[in-house]
């Protein structure tokens, strides 16, 4: 999440994933050339949408900590 409070997706610093921008549908949202990332409109509708696309998915954290607003004071 970004301080404006949007989710994007970006690569992983270093892993090469050509065309990246153009893998997720446009009902998940949409690439933003400004911030070189891809803005979700529904965090959740992106997750399943990657998930879909990786042969693994792993995640350290609890469904709470992952949606909770990191800017919340």
């Amino acid at each position: 999440m970004r301080s404006d409070r949007r989710y994007v997706v970006i690569p992983f610093p270093g892993y090469q994933w050509n065309g990246w921008e153009n893998d997720l549908p446009p009902a998940v949202g949409r690439y933003d050339p400004e911030l070189k990332a891809f803005v979700l409109d529904d965090v959740f509708r992106g997750m399943e949408a990657l998930a879909a696309l990786s042969s693994t998915v792993k995640s350290g954290r609890s469904l709470a900590e992952f949606t909770s607003d990191p800017f919340e004071n």
